[in-house]
Parts: C-alpha cells; sequence; structure tokens
C-alpha cells in the first residue's frame, strides 16, 4: 500500500510523485501492490512506479528478463544509474507489443522501486524517451524518504 503525503507516495524507504498533467490509470491490467500507473498526456507513453519486495538485486532482478523463454529482449546493455542518491541499474528492451525501458532502484533490505516507461511500437521508440522532459520530471519526483 502506498501512502500520499507531502505532494508524494511513500513506500518502504522511498518516495515518488506522478508528474503535472499525467493521466492515471485507475484500473490497468496488472496492478502494482505498491504503486501506480500513468501516462504522458498525449498517451505515448505509460509509466509505472512499483516498490518491489524480496528482490534480489537491482542488476539481477533486471537480468530475470531475459532468462531463456522470455519475452523481452535487450536493446543495449544493462548499465549502473544513481538518481536523488538512490543506486540501481536501468535497461531498455523490447518484446513483440512494447518497448520498455527499466530502472531499478536500491531501497534496501530486498526492497527496490522500480521505474518502467513503456512506449507502444506504434507510437515510437522507447530511445525518444531518454531526452523527453517528461522523464526529467519523472526521475526529479523519485528519492529517499
Amino acid at each position: 500500500m502506498l501512502l500520499y503525503k507531502d505532494g508524494k507516495f511513500h513506500a518502504h524507504g522511498v518516495a515518488f510523485t506522478i508528474p503535472d498533467g499525467f493521466l492515471v490509470e485507475p484500473a490497468p491490467d496488472a496492478i502494482p501492490q505498491n504503486g501506480l500507473v500513468a501516462y504522458t498526456s498525449d498517451q505515448r507513453y505509460m509509466v509505472e512506479w512499483d516498490v518491489e519486495q524480496g528482490c534480489h538485486g537491482t542488476k539481477e532482478e533486471l537480468e530475470e528478463l531475459f532468462l531463456p523463454g522470455g519475452t523481452f529482449i535487450p536493446l543495449g546493455p544493462i548499465t549502473p544509474l544513481t538518481v536523488n542518491g538512490l543506486a540501481g541499474h536501468q535497461v531498455m528492451c523490447r518484446s513483440s507489443a512494447d518497448q520498455r525501458w527499466e530502472m531499478r532502484f536500491d531501497a534496501g533490505e530486498g526492497e527496490e522501486l522500480s521505474v518502467c516507461i513503456y512506449a507502444n511500437m506504434k507510437n515510437g521508440n522507447i530511445e525518444d524517451a531518454r531526452d523527453a522532459e517528461f522523464i526529467k520530471t519523472v526521475l526529479a519526483g523519485i528519492g529517499v524518504e
């Protein structure tokens, strides 16, 4: 469950905000237990924030996307990143239906904040999101409590 306080959503020691103008999905197909799903105002990208428990490390969790028999194909290597004091890893990948940029941040004690940006293949390339203005706002809104 999420706690909403002072304009941020909080869970397990991390916090995030949803940028102004985003469209919140009231009933997504896969409801994150400790997160939310929202779309950019043009509905070109979907962003999912989720605080997950029982994780084995940010890099290891991303590597599991590419196990044999999985549905994702990497578009580049898994690389480290640090945002607002949260360290983790990121990767861009694709499935048959969409492209995904997943960033995972270590929240300690087996907990991680996952931030996934999805682009439907009809709407363009996930690489285009890297420099989009909304990404700066999404990343500025995450951090430790």
